[in-house]
């Protein structure tokens, strides 16, 4: 799972380099977000929610799908992994919301 964090954080920095967005900047665009903690995806040292993976890829006007991929080498291999990712990520999601939804 680091490996995958380390990928889409990398994505993460090339494409808001790309759209010559800052940290600070792109903070600000998604909310409720430090630049430190963008950083911090970045250099896959934070974990995070799909949510908040879906805030900064609509932030830097990507597909989720664009953060995630291996850009070097597309592979199946990162796709299903990807996949778990978000699928454990998903159901951690939404058993807060329930529990939330419950009190």
């Amino acid at each position: 799972m680091d490996d995958l964090k380390k990928e889409i954080g990398l994505n993460v920095k090339m494409i808001r380099k790309k759209c010559g967005v800052n940290q600070r900047d792109l903070a600000k665009q998604i909310g409720k977000i430090r630049a430190e903690t963008i950083s911090r995806i970045e250099t896959g040292q934070a974990n995070f929610r799909i949510d908040t993976l879906i805030k900064i890829a609509a932030a830097l006007k990507v597909d989720l799908s664009t953060l995630c991929m291996n850009h070097d080498k597309i592979s199946k291999n990162g796709f299903d992994k990807f996949m778990c990712f978000f699928m454990e990520t998903y159901q951690e999601f939404q058993k807060r919301k329930e529990d939330k939804d419950l009190k």
